[in-house]
């Protein structure tokens, strides 16, 4: 099983992600109402031929909410 790990972005938010297998990079990103596990088959296929990174994206998973930006 693929460890998963965060990354802390510009805004100070923090994205999780997974990254198996090495060669050409594919990046998995969800839709709306999903998160990285959607991917589970297509990391398993495609980990022995592809460096495979699937994210969670803002508010999806174990990534944390956006905060709003508010300017005036």
């Amino acid at each position: 099983m693929e460890t998963v790990k965060k990354v802390r972005v510009k805004s100070g938010s923090t994205l999780n992600y997974v990254d198996v297998g090495q060669g050409v990079p594919i990046i998995l990103i969800h839709g709306l109402f999903l998160d990285r596990t959607a991917f589970k088959q297509q990391i398993k296929a495609f980990a022995g031929q592809a460096r495979i990174i699937a994210i969670d994206i803002h508010g999806h998973g174990g990534s944390s909410v956006l905060s709003p930006v508010v300017s005036l």
